[in-house]
């Protein structure tokens, strides 16, 4: 009765390949199959990224949320402008 099972709770932790975040897998992989200075360079970056929002604690698709709340800003009306402001017929 001492198996080691995987309790259900462990289904919310972030997919980690050892010490780096799993989702890292992506670019590394498109590294390894178009292999160039380039592509070296974006697999280089999304491992920094997702380092230093691991070190804030920060889910990186709750900082993508943040960068497009920032980038759109605090405002985001629930219908047009052009729809609100319709022009009285006379």
């Amino acid at each position: 009765m001492t198996e080691a099972r995987c309790h259900w709770s462990y289904t919310a932790e972030r997919p980690r390949l050892f010490v780096f975040d799993a989702r890292l897998a992506y670019p590394v992989v498109l590294w390894l199959l178009h292999w160039s200075w380039a592509t070296f360079a974006l697999a280089a970056a999304c491992a920094a990224a997702l380092l230093v929002l691991d070190r804030l604690g920060i889910p990186p698709d709750a900082a993508l949320l943040l960068a497009r709340a920032r980038l759109v800003g605090p405002v985001r009306p629930a219908a047009d402008e052009s729809a609100l402001r319709r022009r009285a017929r006379l």
